[in-house]
């Protein structure tokens, strides 16, 4: 059985935690074993105001908003700035997204980052790189941000200001001080089991350092209640962990980079497929993107996949899986795939490499 208690927790001892509830009451929560997983908040940024939800704002406050903006500045484009982003422009809100890196979708391969400057800027998103916020102050029911990007410095005036520049992991106030348990750049540290400096204590989510993603999340916790209860669950698969970017068009990838790869050494080859020559693409009217695949030149295996392009997310499946058994390039162009569909450009972007 689960027993739900609403209130604010803070750990006391290795197995316990004190649970303030909103009426002012308190009660003492034993367990032989605590999981920690108090998840994130955004992130602020020293050069503009603290988000306040009316002028700067978070994601949440975008989904929440009672009226469009006229217009809005994006400060940050990871997943959650470029989808913004795609979102307000798409509903006639004039849109600009900066960003402190020299491209957008910064986590993204190189590839796929241009390709999705380019469609945000046909979506006339005016997008700022190697962009660097000066100031910025809400006045007259407006808000007016000093951006010094490239050799240029310009002052946006903008309805609203969302801060999209990542996250914060809520490990305030939650006892970790009072049992000693170990962190690192803001996050939790903890061993191969999710287990930090404290045996009986455990963390999971964004408030230890894997990829702040909430499939990833899910994926830890139940590997962590699993070793708990005693079982022998296999290690998560880190460098297949699928990312997707929900814009227009989708960006979606599983492992690494080519630019990850060449940084550890690894001699790569890599294979690109468009969807312009996709009879399904043209008859969806999607004809956009592409699927990149990135293998390992010395064995052939495949360590990363990428695509561009509509139902990106989806076709992420497939790419995922064939990061996670690091098939080679021949084994993954030998897959059958119907024909005609979008995920049939996977085996064209493999039969480029093995040949």
């Amino acid at each position: 059985s689960i027993t739900l208690i609403y209130g604010n927790g803070a750990l006391v001892s290795p197995t316990a935690i004190e649970v303030q509830a909103s009426g002012g009451t308190s009660a003492r929560v034993e367990a032989h074993s605590i999981i920690i997983a108090t998840g994130a908040r955004p992130r602020g940024i020293a050069q503009l105001p603290p988000i306040d939800e009316q002028f700067f704002i978070s994601s949440e406050g975008a989904l929440t908003l009672a009226d469009l903006p006229r217009r809005i500045l994006i400060v940050g484009s990871g997943a959650v700035g470029c989808e913004m982003a795609c979102f307000f422009a798409s509903m006639g809100v004039e849109t600009h997204l900066a960003e402190a890196l020299p491209r957008i979708a910064p986590l993204c391969d190189a590839d796929i980052s241009r390709h999705l400057e380019r469609a945000l800027r046909k979506m006339n998103i005016a997008v700022y790189t190697s962009a660097q916020i000066l100031h910025s102050e809400q006045s007259g029911g407006v808000c007016r941000t000093r951006l010094v990007f490239g050799k240029k410095e310009e002052t946006i005036t903008t309805d609203l200001v969302l801060l999209a520049a990542g996250i914060q992991a809520n490990i305030e106030n939650i006892g970790l001080q009072t049992l000693g348990i170990q962190t690192e750049r803001g996050k939790i540290r903890v061993d191969g089991n999710c287990r930090t400096s404290v045996g009986s204590v455990y963390a999971v989510g964004d408030v230890i350092a894997t990829p702040a993603l909430a499939h990833v999340a899910a994926a830890e916790a139940r590997r962590c209640v699993e070793y708990i209860a005693g079982l022998a669950p296999p290690d998560i698969c880190y460098d297949a962990v699928p990312a997707c970017i929900y814009g227009s068009p989708e960006v979606a990838w599983a492992g690494l980079t080519e630019q990850e790869a060449r940084e550890r050494g690894i001699s790569v080859k890599t294979g690109k497929a468009f969807f312009a020559a996709s009879g399904k693409a043209a008859a969806d009217g999607a004809r956009e993107g592409f699927v990149k695949l990135v293998c390992n030149a010395q064995d052939m295996s495949i360590i990363g996949a990428h695509c561009i392009g509509a139902h990106a997310a989806e076709i992420l499946g497939e790419l995922t899986m064939i990061v996670a058994l690091r098939l080679t390039a021949g084994q993954a162009a030998r897959i059958i795939h119907a024909h005609p569909t979008m995920h049939e450009a996977i085996g064209e972007a493999a039969r480029q490499m093995a040949e």
